[in-house]
């Protein structure tokens, strides 16, 4: 038997989403937190995908069209803030 008080992770996640189903926003807020960084990585290689496959059919790039592509790139990444 577990702790009194302590929660396994996904009896914490079905909480939420019961909570979040019956319109309760902090509990959608939550979920929509802990999903944000996988959303967000999937969204940033289907960028990178499009990206390539622009370069790829396009005639050669000229090198101020690939920097403002790798500046774009390293700016969605988070690259530019180091």
């Amino acid at each position: 038997m577990g702790e009194i008080g302590v929660e396994h992770p996904e009896s914490r996640g079905e909480i939420l989403l019961c909570k979040a189903q019956q319109g309760g926003d902090d509990a959608f807020a939550d979920i929509v937190r802990a999903h944000e960084p996988i959303v967000f990585g999937i969204a940033l290689r289907a960028l990178r995908q499009l990206i390539l496959r622009a370069e790829t059919r396009a005639p050669a790039a000229s090198a101020s069209t690939v920097d403002d592509r790798s500046e774009l790139l390293a700016r969605y990444d988070g690259k530019d803030q180091e």
